[in-house]
């Protein structure tokens, strides 16, 4: 009964094992990539620039207002020679121009260009969230992934460490029974042979497990030897259904919204080109100062103070049939988007599918893992007592160890590959990321 709670005990510290470090919560860890990692940065810079865009300024719904302003001096010899035969010829003659004015243009009708440009705009704006959206649900996919990675080495280090406490008393046994003279040297030497093999596996697993950190941390654009440490468990939710998912998908996706989007802003270019057929009426107005001092000519002096304001309408009936041509290539780029909208659809419903076979398939392998350690935590147990006893070899002492090891292994694999799974349906729903 004591191998056996010392069996229990190591199975035990599986889900107990622990780091010094701080602990780095995943939340905590998206956070600090949401406000550090380049690509967001660039992505959210990105969908900051199409927002800019998305102005009725720049739709050409407002106005446009200019000051302007001139003053010239020149000097030149004159010779002129009038009707009456008379005749001026100087030399050194001096002029002195000056202009300035504010002026105002705006249209006012464009064949409705203006409101489709501005709608259009709007889209790409939202197609610009919608992109960074996609780079930071991406990421937090990967953050995801790579949190969780790291969570099972570390269950892998505590697996072993578990598994070290069951071989250290193989070898104690090994040598009590030994000393008594009920033993062989051989089993003695091979149960320490198979002790320093575990503890070798247990410096390879610490490897990988700060060779994972360094990855994390670039990930989350931070300080290469920043430590932390992670939660212990891979919680994972057994309750998503195909049918709600995909209902959440198409309506939720970012992708789909994405290329949803990008039809409505090619209807709006086609908009754009039709209203080139249509005639155009601009307003404009202004005010303006001019002088003219000249030393010799008819005027001396010429100054004008005013305003002048008036209706400009311009309809082009014929350009080479350069508009029929812009219209029929905005139409197929609609059609070409209409056919990429229902390739990503179709694309996307497959991926489902097949990212919820998965769902269930390491569902069903981490019930049977997380059955299979409990037997083998069992058999191990047995097999200690039974050896302890005489009644089991060396042989079937680390099979049933080994088994144990492998068990506790392909339960930490199968508990991350569910993660993994359960994380590519929430992405498909469009839930990583609101």
């Amino acid at each position: 009964m004591r191998k056996h709670n010392l069996v229990l005990v190591a199975f035990c510290l599986l889900t107990q094992f622990t780091f010094g470090q701080g602990i780095l919560s995943l939340q905590k860890a998206i956070e600090i990539a949401l406000k550090n990692n380049y690509a967001i940065t660039i992505a959210t810079n990105e969908s900051q620039i199409a927002k800019n865009n998305a102005t009725i300024g720049n739709a050409g719904m407002l106005p446009e207002i200019s000051l302007y302003g001139a003053r010239n001096y020149t000097g030149s010899n004159t010779k002129q020679e009038y009707q009456n035969d008379s005749l001026l010829n100087r030399s050194g003659v001096n002029a002195d121009n000056a202009a300035a004015g504010i002026a105002l243009k705006w249209t006012l009708f464009d064949g409705l260009r203006m409101f489709a440009d501005f709608n259009r705009l709007k889209e790409l704006n939202v197609m610009g969230e919608l992109q960074a959206k996609l780079k930071i649900e991406n990421t937090v996919e990967e953050i995801i992934v790579s949190y969780y990675s790291i969570v099972k080495q570390k269950r892998l280090i505590g697996a072993l460490d578990s598994a070290l406490t069951i071989y250290a008393e193989r070898v104690r046994i090994a040598e009590e029974k030994f000393t008594i003279g009920n033993g062989s040297k051989s089993d003695l030497l091979q149960a320490k042979v198979d002790l320093n093999e575990q503890k070798s596996n247990m410096l390879k697993e610490r490897v990988a497990f700060k060779s994972e950190k360094l990855t994390f941390n670039q990930l989350l654009a931070q300080k290469t030897e920043t430590d932390f440490d992670v939660l212990n468990e891979i919680e994972v939710n057994k309750t998503l259904q195909l049918a709600e998912t995909k209902d959440s998908m198409l309506n939720n996706n970012k992708s789909l919204l994405f290329y949803n989007r990008n039809v409505n802003a090619f209807q709006y270019s086609l908009r754009e080109s039709r209203s080139l057929q249509l005639p155009q009426l601009s307003f404009s107005t202004a005010y303006d100062f001019s002088r003219s001092k000249n030393e010799v000519g008819f005027f001396l002096l010429n100054q004008n103070l005013g305003y002048n304001t008036g209706l400009t309408l311009s309809w082009t009936l014929f350009n080479g049939l350069n508009v029929r041509r812009e219209i029929k290539n905005s139409q197929l780029m609609l059609e070409n988007a209409k056919i990429t909208l229902d390739y990503e659809k179709s694309k996307l419903e497959s991926e489902l599918q097949t990212a919820f076979n998965n769902y269930q398939y390491a569902l069903e392998a981490l019930s049977l893992e997380e059955e299979n350690a409990k037997l083998a935590q069992e058999n191990a147990s047995i097999m200690l007592q039974r050896f302890q006893l005489a009644s089991a070899t060396t042989i079937e002492v680390k099979t049933a160890q080994q088994s144990y090891t492998d068990g506790l292994d392909r339960l930490v694999q199968a508990r991350f590959d569910a993660k993994v799974a359960e994380t590519s349906l929430l992405k498909l729903k469009g839930e990583l990321v609101k």
